[in-house]
């Protein structure tokens, strides 16, 4: 692994989970959610790279604990809304010239939300590198328990595929798999087609 930034955004929906997905490219920043000890011990082990995580708002406990962690020096943390221009600046702020980031959303899924993140955060994303707008599958999973009506029309997949129009240096792509001892053939993922390569 060879990032030097992963960004992840966070804290404006109420569920999530904790994933790693593979990528064939070396980073050095990475700008997500929830994924700061996913990666930091990456970085701590390969002495290259490091986290910047938004959160809409860290509560006080949360932020003791991650300040107070061994794996602290390798995250910043950055409060606010991912969509705010103070905040968004700040995390501009924090990269250097010349540090290759890998960016993943995963806040408030409504196609505003997602479409002004994307065009907020997609300059950060380097060549070959993925900018991941999570969670797709809200699609198909509106008439589940705990799911929503308004997800039917709601979600990133629409947003991602105006979004590749307006910016082709863009393409949706999913990463390769970096070994595949199963008969699948395709990915199970509840983030299908949220893989925007930059080709740029």
């Amino acid at each position: 692994m060879g990032h030097d930034v992963y960004l992840e955004s966070r804290g404006e929906f109420a569920a999530w989970d904790r994933r790693i997905i593979p990528h064939p490219q070396e980073r050095d920043i990475g700008a997500m959610k929830h994924f700061d000890f996913v990666y930091a011990p990456l970085w701590k082990v390969t002495c290259k790279g490091r986290v910047i995580g938004v959160d809409i708002g860290l509560l006080p406990h949360n932020r003791a604990v991650i300040e107070n962690h061994e794996l602290y020096p390798w995250i910043t943390l950055v409060e606010g809304s991912s969509v705010a221009p103070e905040t968004v600046r700040r995390v501009k702020d924090l990269m250097g010239p010349s540090e290759i980031a890998f960016v993943i959303l995963d806040s408030c899924h409504t196609k505003e939300h997602v479409a002004a993140e994307l065009e907020e955060y997609c300059d950060l994303v380097t060549s070959g590198s993925y900018l991941v707008a999570t969670d797709g599958s809200m699609k198909d999973l509106y008439d589940m328990p705990r799911g929503r009506p308004n997800w039917k029309s709601d979600n990133l997949m629409a947003v991602a595929v105006a979004f590749v129009d307006r910016h082709p240096q863009f393409e949706i792509e999913e990463p390769q798999w970096p070994f595949n001892e199963s008969e699948l053939t395709s990915n199970i993922t509840d983030w299908p087609g949220s893989g925007l390569r930059s080709r740029k």
